[in-house]
């Protein structure tokens, strides 16, 4: 009877503890299931949260891009975007990787978004290249950088004028406005040229209008210096020059 009774414990506690076992087994399962769930709900609402940017930037900086000179430069542009948005901004540099030329900074003020592209002086012999990767939520975009080289050249050759007054009208292309200047032999004593403002007819194209007077004496010459600034410093190294001879 003893070893009866015992037997019917030993299975009824068996049962007992293998019914338990099952119980947390199962709950566990109904636990894991429940919190992926929720995992899953919390993903789907924060991309539903995600907010669709129209950075509404200008056509040509789309399609083209922005274009640098060779100096140091920053370009700032403006974006739409809800104030608690987090963009994410990264760069690629596809050319002179090794000098980490270009860098960016986006901060929020005054009820928009900011945006400011910097590039360093490129004193190198070919131009630079790279990308700005901008996301904010679900949009996207790649803003193309190309920086040019400290670079001129005359379009207009050497001209021999006529004694009588006149205007003609230098064009050169360079990679920024640059500076213009006219340059007399050091026995001359005579201002007989002038220059007008440089204007952009094209794109990297410049032209300057150089005003000159009546001659009634000997042949005059004169040159004309153009030059572009890197952090405020002419190159005169980099500088080209065009001659202008008056006949008398």
């Amino acid at each position: 009877m003893n070893a009866l009774a015992i037997h019917l414990y030993l299975t009824i506690r068996y049962i007992n503890l293998s019914f338990n076992y099952f119980c947390n087994f199962y709950r566990i399962i109904v636990m894991k299931k429940l919190l992926i769930f929720i995992f899953c709900s919390l993903i789907l609402t924060a991309c539903e949260d995600e907010p669709e940017v129209d950075f509404n930037f200008p056509d040509d900086i789309i399609n083209k891009g922005i274009k640098f000179g060779p100096s140091y430069d920053v370009k700032t542009l403006y974006f739409n975007a809800p104030r608690k948005s987090e963009p994410k901004v990264s760069v690629e540099e596809i050319t002179h990787t090794y000098e980490e030329w270009l860098s960016t900074q986006c901060y929020y003020d005054d009820g928009k978004w900011i945006l400011r592209i910097a590039v360093s002086g490129n004193d190198k012999n070919s131009d630079r290249r790279g990308y700005v990767n901008l996301k904010v939520g679900k949009s996207m975009t790649k803003i193309t950088v190309i920086q040019k080289i400290d670079n001129i050249t005359i379009q207009t050759q050497p001209q021999i004028l006529p004694n009588t007054g006149g205007e003609l009208k230098i064009r050169f292309i360079s990679a920024e406005k640059p500076k213009v200047a006219i340059n007399y032999p050091a026995q001359s004593n005579s201002t007989w040229c002038s220059l007008g403002e440089i204007t952009e007819v094209d794109e990297d194209t410049y032209e300057v209008p150089v005003s000159y007077k009546e001659n009634t004496t000997y042949g005059r010459i004169a040159k004309l210096w153009i030059t572009t600034g890197r952090d405020n410093k002419v190159l005169l190294s980099s500088s080209v020059r065009n001659s202008l001879m008056n006949q008398r």
